[in-house]
């Protein structure tokens, strides 16, 4: 895999020159490559991260949603009527800005993805010494040092009772305005946080909302007879369901 997607990234490179140039973010790469004087490698290893952050993590968090929303009838049909009520203002069309209408949407991803966050762990690396505040338990602080790899668990701090009450239901309205201002924004993980935050996020918000909202607008989602319960593929570095999601379709 590593010599083919060398290969066709150099032959993508070969194909462009001055005159032939694309509007496109493997052109911006190849413009950073350029100015930065940077090599192959780093060209490849950030043209197949857009292949997999851009694509498989959005895949899977809209999986996830309509799994969830198959299991949860009652919110597919509020979701529906959200669909119906706002794309009726604009002649039937679905476009980003109808889309930034659509709260209980928003919701609905990131409450599947609190569930079932693409990954399961955050690594970090202490850059500075850092003292973690004691707990009522503690009668010594700790102090993490520099070069210390901090390992933080998404899954551990989405299924928190303390931050999320009954944190195995599906509830997108745990994500309206008020619920999320009265919650700590570390609390929820599954674009990252801080500086480094995910820089897709925008992106797979984007793309995932727009298949979900055509999916729901036109379609029934139910869990098939035949799925299995989800048990999560050690191997993956996603959280990937060992014997997939076996949904249902049906057009209303």
């Amino acid at each position: 895999m590593d010599r083919w997607f060398r290969k066709l990234v150099q032959t993508n490179k070969n194909s462009r020159s001055k005159d032939y140039q694309s509007n496109d973010l493997f052109q911006t790469l190849l413009q950073i490559q350029e100015k930065h004087k940077l090599d192959e490698i780093f060209l490849a290893g950030h043209s197949l991260s857009l292949f997999f952050d851009g694509t498989e993590t959005s895949a899977t968090a809209l999986s996830y949603a309509l799994y969830e929303l198959g299991r949860n009838p009652q919110c597919q049909e509020k979701l529906h009527e959200e669909i119906v009520r706002i794309t009726a203002k604009y002649d039937g069309k679905i476009t980003y800005e109808v889309l930034q209408e659509m709260i209980y949407l928003e919701g609905v991803i990131l409450e599947s993805s609190r569930i079932h966050p693409a990954g399961l762990v955050l690594g970090k690396v202490c850059t500075q010494p850092y003292t973690l505040p004691k707990t009522s338990k503690q009668t010594k602080s700790v102090t993490i040092a520099p070069g210390t790899v901090v390992n933080i668990p998404i899954l551990g701090l989405h299924m928190d009772p303390k931050y999320y009450p009954n944190p195995k239901e599906f509830i997108p309205d745990r994500f309206n305005e008020e619920e999320q201002r009265n919650r700590h924004k570390g609390t929820f993980l599954t674009f990252g946080e801080g500086p480094r935050i995910c820089l897709g996020m925008r992106f797979a918000m984007l793309q995932t909302k727009v298949a979900l909202a055509y999916i729901t607008l036109n379609f029934r989602i139910k869990v098939s007879p035949r799925h299995k319960p989800i048990v999560l593929d050690p191997k993956s570095p996603l959280s990937y369901p060992i014997d997939g999601i076996l949904l249902q379709i049906e057009p209303r």
